[in-house]
């Protein structure tokens, strides 16, 4: 068993940001590439947590850039699955 933690941006409902898990959770990774199929890449073994958050903070390194592009599908889906009122847009 290989212990396995998101570093992406919260998914409400689907995973939270450095939730850890005792296995892959290949349900959860399903569900989140269905918001951001890039998001796959931030469910990281344990064992190789070091050199991914330290990729994480390389600017327009392969994790930065599906972190970016998580946080921007996860904003869209926010947006179009929150409750508007009939004539109302959405906060910007």
């Amino acid at each position: 068993m290989r212990n396995t933690i998101y570093l992406g941006p919260e998914i409400r409902g689907v995973v939270r940001r450095n939730q850890m898990f005792l296995d892959t959770p290949s349900e959860v990774i399903e569900k989140a590439k269905e918001i951001c199929e890039q998001a796959k890449y931030l469910f990281v073994k344990m064992d190789d947590i070091l050199p991914a958050k330290k990729e994480l903070k390389r600017e327009n390194s392969f994790l930065d850039i599906a972190y970016k592009e998580t946080y921007k599908e996860v904003e869209k889906w926010i947006t179009s699955t929150t409750f508007q009122p009939s004539g109302t847009q959405p906060h910007q």
